[in-house]
């Protein structure tokens, strides 16, 4: 099985960066390197980063032309992977995941973390 994982931000020293690294390391023990994708969609910030390295196949730009250059390196990862999973790190970037499925039908889930479930449940959430 062939799996995108898809997150806002790998980089910086967060719990949900932190999550998803693990669940990267995760998905590479058991499918294998070759077989695991990583895209970011914001890039590395000096400031606040993680020591060690990650091998991330995109990392997006900040703005409308770096979020559409985003969504078209993930459709060229996945169409030339044949990915057969995505995996959206965030709930933010569930749109994105539920565009790409529509279209060329590649299944997906979500991570949703505590707080964003009661964002969610409140109708407050910023889904954009």
């Amino acid at each position: 099985m062939k799996v995108l994982l898809i997150a806002p931000d790998i980089f910086s020293k967060g719990g949900i960066q932190r999550y998803v690294r693990y669940q990267y390391s995760a998905l590479v023990n058991i499918c294998g390197g070759e077989n695991v994708f990583l895209a970011s969609s914001n890039s590395l910030k000096t400031d606040n980063y993680f020591e060690d390295d990650i091998h991330v196949n995109y990392v997006g730009t900040s703005g409308v032309i770096g979020k559409v250059k985003f969504l078209l390196n993930l459709i060229k990862i996945i169409r030339i992977n044949k990915i057969d999973l995505m995996i959206c790190a965030h709930v933010h970037i569930s749109p994105l995941c539920y565009l790409i499925n529509t279209f060329l039908k590649i299944p997906y889930f979500t991570n949703v973390y505590a707080f964003d479930t009661v964002e969610l449940e409140c109708g407050k959430a910023d889904i954009s």
